[in-house]
């Protein structure tokens, strides 16, 4: 579901995806998760060799630009949202 303010500022919306985009290891962890899969935490933490803290942060980046969200099933399992499976599709060609 889309928050409120994405309605009311897209403006505020395109930064928001911006910022979340601008990391190359978040669009590696994109990649990682894949158009049709999903990810625990765990799994995102060992291949990047990423403490907890820091792999929680860049998911927070891309979970508040609406890239991925969790899955119903697992709260610490993550796939990608509509944004986040277009941005492979059209930008990185996946």
């Amino acid at each position: 579901m889309p928050k409120e303010w994405v309605k009311e500022t897209p403006k505020e919306d395109h930064r928001v995806i911006s910022r979340a985009l601008e990391n190359p290891l978040r669009r590696k962890i994109m990649k990682f998760i894949g158009l049709e899969s999903e990810k625990k935490l765990e799994e995102i933490i060992e291949n990047f060799d990423l403490h907890a803290s820091e792999a929680k942060t860049h998911m927070s980046y891309l979970e508040e630009a609406e890239i991925v969200e969790k899955t119903d099933e697992d709260t610490s399992t993550y796939k990608l949202a509509s944004i986040g499976r277009n941005y492979l599709k059209n930008v990185e060609n996946v």
